[in-house]
């Protein structure tokens, strides 16, 4: 099976993905970011990870009864990933919009990881996700992670590379961030 994380994703949108703890300011930034481009009159989607109808029952009883193992809890999040990616996140990309996702499959991998479910298998289960334009995973109290996203709302319509690098050389960011795959 072809894992699309490894290619850059063929859609005329923009994927940009932050990933944090809770309580890390993703969500508040986000949103932030969302009201600024849309000012700025670009057309933004932004998603969070919250379970789907799909799996949420599910996971709710099977959290109660204690009766998920780590490959199940694996499997109903990889369900709950697909979902989201097909009605959430492809269709804005497809539109030309610029996504602005609240944790992605990263989560995930981290999730699934901890619990002790195979690497691995873990990044062929997920394979199937559209590659983010750009990955952020700052620290809680990273002072940068605001400027960052600034500089991405700015650049939304072109290439960033070389100012994104340059800031990222100085912020507690450098140490946290990605682009593609996250390495486990």
């Amino acid at each position: 099976m072809q894992n699309n994380l490894m290619k850059p994703h063929e859609y005329p949108g923009k994927l940009f993905v932050v990933e944090g703890i809770d309580g890390s300011g993703k969500t508040t930034q986000l949103g932030l970011l969302a009201k600024w481009l849309i000012a700025e009159g670009h057309r933004v989607f932004v998603t969070e990870w919250n379970s789907s109808v799909l799996v949420k029952a599910a996971t709710q009883t099977g959290k109660r009864k204690n009766a998920l193992t780590p490959m199940t809890f694996s499997l109903l999040h990889a369900t709950d990933f697909a979902n989201r990616l097909l009605y959430k996140v492809i269709p804005p990309l497809k539109a030309g919009m610029i996504v602005l996702a609240d944790r992605y499959s990263y989560t995930a991998f981290a999730r699934d990881a901890t619990r002790g479910v195979d690497r691995q298998w873990v990044r062929d289960l997920y394979g199937f996700a559209v590659r983010p334009d750009l990955s952020l995973k700052p620290g809680a109290s990273d002072p940068d992670f605001p400027k960052i996203l600034e500089l991405i709302a700015r650049k939304a319509d072109d290439a960033f590379e070389t100012e994104y690098g340059a800031l990222l050389e100085g912020s507690a960011t450098n140490e946290t961030y990605s682009r593609g795959l996250v390495p486990l």
